[in-house]
């Protein structure tokens, strides 16, 4: 852990039994800084796979991939990967 994790951790920490205080989004924002802390800033993959579905690879869909994969492997590009990870981390604490 690095000083800036250290920091945050320990604000966030301090927060935490105020939370029911806080507004709504203010409060869902907290704790999906921390649960983004957790996870290193990224979905599980739990959540990648609720997202995506259980087999998918970031790649373009071609006579190799679906050799090495599956015909029912999912190709994504990387725009859809970022856009699929955002969705899972977001579904945490929905609005």
């Amino acid at each position: 852990m690095n000083l800036e994790q250290e920091y945050v951790l320990a604000a966030l920490a301090k927060i935490n039994p105020h939370l029911r205080l806080l507004p709504k989004d203010t409060r869902r924002a907290i704790l999906l800084a921390q649960s983004l802390l957790a996870t290193h800033g990224q979905a599980t993959t739990v959540e990648i796979e609720t997202e995506l579905g259980p087999n998918w690879v970031i790649a373009r869909r071609t006579k190799q991939i679906v050799e090495k994969y599956g015909d029912d492997v999912k190709c994504v590009n990387s725009t859809e990967y970022h856009a699929a990870e955002r969705r899972a981390i977001e579904k945490r604490y929905p609005k």
